[in-house]
């Protein structure tokens, strides 16, 4: 059984408890659950802001988001384990031994940020070519490239505070 989570109430319950008693399970999720010690693998998650996928929203649009910041270091997104795992089938290592620290870009009145990011020797998820396989795969998922709206970049907005150097 695999499980996802990523939600900052209490989400499991008895009926959760019961479904998975005597049964392999695996989780991927960002915060924990209180069932860690009844689960068989336990694998770090990425949050929304360290994806890239789309969300279909209240109005029915289907909407493309890019990765915003990178991903924390030994967490994975859910697509990116799988990917990772197939490499492992195929015989491959998925990671390479090296880290590169990677600086997110400096907005206007944000101070930058780093992160170490290990770098993959198996595929990277690329979330547009998948959208586009799905859709070439399966013509109910044709709507992945024909129907789904990329956000336009807006021109860049000055901060309204002075951004001083310490």
């Amino acid at each position: 059984m695999l499980l996802t989570g990523n939600y900052p109430n209490d989400w499991t319950d008895d009926r959760l408890s019961m479904a998975i008693d005597g049964k392999f399970t695996a989780i991927i999720d960002t915060l924990p659950t209180g069932y860690e010690n009844r689960l068989d693998v336990v694998m770090p998650g990425a949050t929304f802001a360290e994806k890239a996928g789309c969300f279909e929203n209240a109005k029915g649009m289907i909407q493309a988001f890019e990765q915003a910041i990178p991903v924390r270091e030994g967490c994975r997104t859910e697509s990116q384990i799988a990917l990772d795992l197939l490499a492992l089938a195929e015989g491959e290592d998925p990671i390479t031994a090296d880290a590169s620290v990677v600086i997110v870009d400096e907005q206007p009145g944000q101070v930058p940020g780093a992160a170490t990011i290990a770098r993959h020797s198996a595929a990277v998820f690329p979330a547009a070519d998948t959208r586009k396989a799905m859709a070439e795969a399966s013509a109910a998922l044709g709507v992945f490239t024909t129907e789904v709206r990329t956000p336009s970049v807006e021109a860049m907005q000055e901060a309204d505070l002075a951004a001083v150097e310490l």
